[in-house]
């Protein structure tokens, strides 16, 4: 069915974010740029958030939270943004609210 089969790729985007590397990351932002399901790019960005390449992690996020057209996956982006502490998430904000 056709839940059975979103549960399957929420697994599938959870343990990506699980691995090292950049291509995982990269996955994880195509799926974030080419989804349909809401969902689904929603736990990619949190996967994002918890991937061990922090550096690039947390530029994936700004790039999601400045350019996904979607509102409620921009502002799951700022979120995790938030949690990392990150120099460059402080910058990010501070740009945000001089707009």
């Amino acid at each position: 069915s056709g839940n059975n089969n979103l549960e399957v790729r929420k697994k599938a985007i959870f343990w990506l974010g699980q691995m090292a590397g950049r291509k995982t990351i990269k996955a994880l932002g195509d799926i974030v740029e080419n989804e349909e399901e809401t969902q689904l790019k929603i736990k990619a960005v949190f996967s994002i958030s918890q991937h061990r390449d922090k550096e690039l992690a947390v530029e994936t996020l700004i790039d999601i939270a400045q350019n996904n057209p979607d509102p409620k996956v921009r502002k799951k982006a700022m979120f995790w943004l938030g949690k990392t502490g990150d120099a460059r998430a402080v910058d990010f904000f501070k740009q945000v609210l001089r707009r």
